[in-house]
């Protein structure tokens, strides 16, 4: 999985990363006689079109773009209460899930991202551990002992371990790899990294520690402790599962295609730049100046019967199949991304109900993700439930902003709506608003707008046909 992760992390980053990255070679290849000094300038000149990150954050709203809610069922120490005539207002964990001031649903989207970015993401559950015996619970909280949630990315998991326990598989181990940084002397800072260890019930600390001239590597047990949990109290959110805590970017194919993009953009720049720049050659021209003034106000002289003065310059034949080669992958990455990317043409001869159709069998892979996603945080919501009471049968549920059946609008339904309206059996309104309902329409889509473009289009084709009627085409 490691090298999907490389790949998507670079991409999600832009311009600047891939200008800079140690693969920056590999994302945009250097010509085999290519000189270092010309290759800078090239690389210095290539910008990414960064479909994929738009894609990415365009998945992730549609997914929230409700805000998701606890149910009743949710413990009241977790989802908090409302004040009421008999009751004040009560703050739950949810308001701060992390421990760090985070609200549950900001941290839900964030290892969402995460997950739809890499294939998957963690939550663990953490406590901190037990004061000593005696402690009472005004202790504990003058403490702030509670659980919170921690998000791991997928390759920060190095390496696991299952078994199985009354014909369940579960976790025997995890071991999650953490960087932090600590103070350096009176100003700097130092990078730590640590490999935290989980087992039902146990969990330690090593630090990782290299020799000088980083010669050898140590790790050294720096804590270790019990936890009152039978369990592992981790849970995985899959984007596209291929295995047990294994997975596949569900965007890679489309991060590729970014990259395609971004190099032939580099060649298309560079054709431009080179088709725009016409070179002033001489026949049988004066060389005893070395060093001539190339000017509009100059002249130079050549020979009398054999000379000649042109300028030499490319057809820029080649220009059109390139930019026009461009505007295909951009079509492509839209097909690849679920989304319509910014600048994309539409085909004559394609409707936009046949371009949407497209798209539909790729939004159930965002529907499982987006089930996986509630099945995640109500199982962090068990575990967060299991530390406050030892005999918690369940967390609660969730309910996300989108449900499953709105991210999985089918193509029928479609088709059917579409022509609903050509009929005029259904109004646009309403076909905007199962569409809106469906994840389907831009965040910035105005309906007023929408019907001044449509009235203008109609125009247009009707002044046309008269036009060409009174010529008798």
């Amino acid at each position: 999985m490691k090298q999907g992760w490389q790949t998507v992390d670079d991409v999600s980053q832009g311009t600047q990363h891939l200008r800079t990255c140690k693969r920056r070679e590999e994302y945009l290849p250097r010509e085999r006689a290519e000189e270092s000094t010309n290759y800078g300038i090239r690389l210095a000149r290539a910008v990414f079109f960064n479909a994929f990150e738009r894609t990415l954050h365009g998945l992730v709203g549609m997914v929230f773009r409700k805000e998701p809610t606890l149910g009743d069922d949710v413990p009241e120490a977790i989802r908090g209460r409302e004040a009421s005539e008999t009751r004040p207002k009560a703050e739950g964990l949810a308001e701060n899930i992390d421990n760090a001031g985070t609200h549950w649903t900001v941290f839900a989207k964030e290892v969402f991202s995460d997950a739809m970015r890499d294939g998957h993401a963690f939550i663990y559950v953490d406590m901190p551990p037990a004061l000593p015996p005696g402690s009472t619970l005004a202790d504990e909280r003058a403490a702030g002992r509670r659980p919170y949630w921690v998000s791991y990315k997928a390759d920060q998991a190095v390496n696991w371990r299952t078994e199985v326990v009354n014909g369940k598989a579960r976790l025997a181990q995890i071991t999650f790899k953490e960087c932090s940084y600590e103070s350096d002397g009176e100003y700097g800072e130092k990078e730590v990294v640590r490999y935290r260890v989980l087992r039902p019930g146990e969990w330690y600390l090593y630090r990782e520690v290299k020799g000088e001239d980083n010669a050898g590597t140590a790790y050294l047990l720096e804590a270790e402790g019990q936890t009152s949990l039978p369990e592992i109290p981790v849970t995985v959110i899959y984007s596209r599962k291929t295995g047990f805590l294994t997975s596949r970017p569900p965007l890679l194919d489309l991060a590729l295609l970014n990259i395609c993009h971004y190099q032939k953009y580099s060649d298309y720049s560079i054709y431009l730049h080179i088709a725009s720049r016409p070179i002033l050659w001489f026949k049988g021209r004066d060389t005893s100046n070395s060093n001539p003034v190339v000017s509009p106000y100059s002249a130079f002289d050549v020979d009398e019967q054999n000379g000649l003065v042109a300028v030499a310059e490319t057809s820029g034949a080649a220009l059109g199949a390139a930019r026009q080669d461009l505007e295909d992958l951009k079509g492509q990455m839209s097909a690849l991304g679920l989304s319509i990317v910014a600048g994309k043409s539409p085909q004559p001869e394609r409707t936009a109900t046949e371009d949407l159709l497209d798209h539909v069998e790729e939004e159930s892979d965002l529907a499982t993700a987006g089930r996986s996603l509630k099945d995640g945080l109500e199982r962090a919501l068990y575990f967060t439930a299991l530390y406050l009471d030892k005999n918690a049968k369940s967390g609660g549920s969730v309910e996300l902003g989108a449900t499953i059946q709105e991210l999985t609008l089918t193509a029928q339904d479609i088709q059917a709506y579409s022509n609903l309206v050509a009929l005029k059996q259904l109004s646009l309104e309403t076909m905007w608003t199962i569409l809106a309902r469906a994840g389907r329409l831009p965040a910035d889509f105005n309906p007023e707008q929408e019907r001044q473009q449509i009235a203008t289009s109609s125009e247009d084709i009707a002044n046309e046909a008269l036009t060409r009627f009174d010529r008798g085409q």
